[in-house]
């Protein structure tokens, strides 16, 4: 099974005394034992802002085992089509609300 790592994980690995990062290096572990670890596209934008030097996110993602995996074109319309059901589920549970908040400044009736 191949295994997708989020942000959030490898952040508490690399930033020093991070309050969850014993636990994140365990949930590091047990991923890897499940299969290759990846990143997407956005995981590795997100944690190259933190390295200073080119490459470096490549030579940490490999200590770590894991790698980038970038989408194709089929992925991200199925991604995209999800992501349409997605709202329209969620807006459907959420337009009673959404119709009582005020439209922004506009709907003052001053």
């Amino acid at each position: 099974m191949v295994v997708a790592v989020d942000t959030n994980i490898l952040l508490d690995v690399l930033i020093p005394d991070a309050p969850e990062q014993e636990a994140s290096r365990h949930r590091l572990e047990a991923a890897s034992a499940q299969g290759p670890m990846v990143v997407c596209e956005t995981v590795y934008a997100e944690l190259a802002a933190h390295f200073a030097l080119p490459g470096a996110i490549d030579r940490f993602l490999g200590d770590i085992g894991a790698r980038l995996h970038s989408s194709n074109t089929d992925t991200l319309e199925a991604a995209a089509r999800a992501h349409r059901e997605y709202l329209a589920r969620r807006s459907a549970a959420a337009m009673p609300i959404l119709q009582r908040q005020p439209a922004g400044p506009s709907a003052d009736p001053r």
